[in-house]
């Protein structure tokens, strides 16, 4: 496992360690609320160079996925609707494949550990 992410456990560990008793004395609500809090806000953040991504791929991160690749066709917009029959198809292709490819990508990733 990566460094960091393996540094983030860790300071996962050590605040739930610190606020255990907290929890399990459970005799000022105030303590408790503010162990979870802690805790909670920890949650939400990520490991150093890490940054959380959505399952789904939303249209201007496809957008721009296929920019790279064929920026006079996605440069402004995902779908012109100025395209003929052939080109919206084509166009959809386009958008079915690259969500697909950010399937792949995610779970290669799950695979990996990284």
């Amino acid at each position: 496992m990566d460094d960091k992410i393996e540094a983030w456990r860790h300071g996962l560990l050590r605040l739930v360690l610190q606020h255990a008793r907290a929890y399990a004395d459970n005799s000022d609500p105030a303590k408790t609320e503010a162990a979870y809090v802690a805790i909670c806000d920890y949650l939400r953040t990520t490991p150093e160079g890490y940054r959380l991504v959505p399952v789904e791929p939303d249209d201007e991160q496809i957008r721009r996925a296929l920019a790279v690749v064929n920026p006079s066709i996605y440069g402004h917009s995902l779908r012109d609707p100025r395209n003929g029959p052939n080109l919206s198809a084509n166009v959809e292709k386009n958008i079915a494949t690259m969500r697909k490819q950010y399937s792949a990508m995610l779970a290669a990733s799950q695979e990996s550990g990284t």
